[in-house]
């Protein structure tokens, strides 16, 4: 019975990998399905761009487990998501003319579509399978990068 419980729209946890000063922390933030679809493109980038200014942010991806499964690798630890930033500002060359990008601080910004993506869309799908192929080949979706 959920009578009178509450369910948080967003959750977010950090996991930090050892007790070492400058490892890596991971910044996990879920919103809820029914949250999910009020989100925009300029709100998931002003997450983004405040802890790319604030953070040594390395990487950062809107996507949903659905179009993950279809755009993973493995052996690659990071993914292409609707929204993707990775901490190398030389990918903006590597990436597709008619993709979005924005240059933050130590990286790049890039978007797949100006609309939330869904795992349906075949195109999306297949656009960032090859940009997965392009960065991996480049060694840009594993750790460290």
């Amino acid at each position: 019975d959920t009578k009178g419980t509450s369910v948080s729209d967003i959750k977010i946890s950090l996991t930090q990998g050892s007790y070492e000063p400058n490892d890596i922390c991971v910044i996990n933030i879920e919103f809820s399905d029914v949250y999910q679809s009020k989100l925009t493109k300029e709100f998931i980038e002003a997450i983004i761009s405040v802890l790319a200014k604030h953070c040594k942010l390395i990487y950062a991806a809107a996507i949903s487990n659905e179009f993950r499964s279809k755009v993973a690798k493995k052996g690659q630890d990071l993914w292409i998501g609707w929204l993707t930033y990775i901490n190398r500002i030389e990918i903006s060359d590597l990436l597709p003319a008619d993709i979005e990008q924005k240059p933050l601080k130590d990286g790049v910004l890039f978007s797949l579509s100006s609309e939330r993506v869904e795992s349906t869309d075949e195109a999306l799908v297949q656009t960032a399978i090859e940009i997965r192929d392009v960065l991996g080949e480049k060694g840009l979706l594993n750790y460290p990068i």
